[in-house]
């Protein structure tokens, strides 16, 4: 399967959680003989077992490469630790690349098809998403997004172009 524009929903929802919990890493070869040889590495860490499901998932459907999923206790916390592993070279290039190493949403996602934009929607709030209920309230919820980059304006415009009605926009200050 080609990367990038015909690759679809699987391409789609690994571009959203690379821009958000996602990162790419260089990783040291241990089989190199004498002389050190990196190879980049895609990687998420994250405390929810379907969410990592879904990563492996995803990264399955776009590559023939292992994916490493070690569970990790964590001593502070009541919930182990997932930590995923991707070492293909070509796909940790295109979302390093296309993104301008986390700086922008490509250019592409706007003309992928609205099943494309919301797999990459669900990807991005996947990893950053979360939903928390109103204070005060029995049955009030509301969902958000928390990032403070420069696309999270372009990302709501993303969102409503696929009929997802947005609310208030707070600006980090840093």
């Amino acid at each position: 399967m080609e990367i990038g524009q015909s690759a679809g929903k699987s391409y789609a929802y690994i571009l959203g959680v690379y821009l958000g919990d996602g990162c790419v890493t260089l990783q040291v070869s241990y089989n190199s003989g004498p002389e050190t040889k990196w190879y980049p590495v895609f990687r998420v860490n994250t405390i929810d077992e379907d969410f990592a499901e879904a990563i492996r998932a995803a990264l399955a459907d776009l590559t023939s490469r292992p994916v490493n999923i070690c569970k990790h206790d964590v001593k502070k916390s009541s919930k182990p630790n997932y930590s995923l592993r991707c070492g293909d070279p070509d796909l940790c290039k295109k979302l390093v690349e296309d993104t301008e190493s986390k700086k922008i949403i490509p250019t592409y996602v706007w003309q992928w098809s609205k099943a494309e934009k919301l797999a990459f929607i669900a990807g991005l709030m996947d990893s950053e998403g979360f939903v928390s209920k109103k204070t005060g309230s029995e049955s009030t919820y509301y969902m958000g997004f928390k990032c403070c980059e420069d696309w999270v304006p372009e990302f709501t415009r993303l969102l409503e172009s696929v009929g997802i009605m947005t609310g208030k926009l707070a600006v980090c200050l840093s």
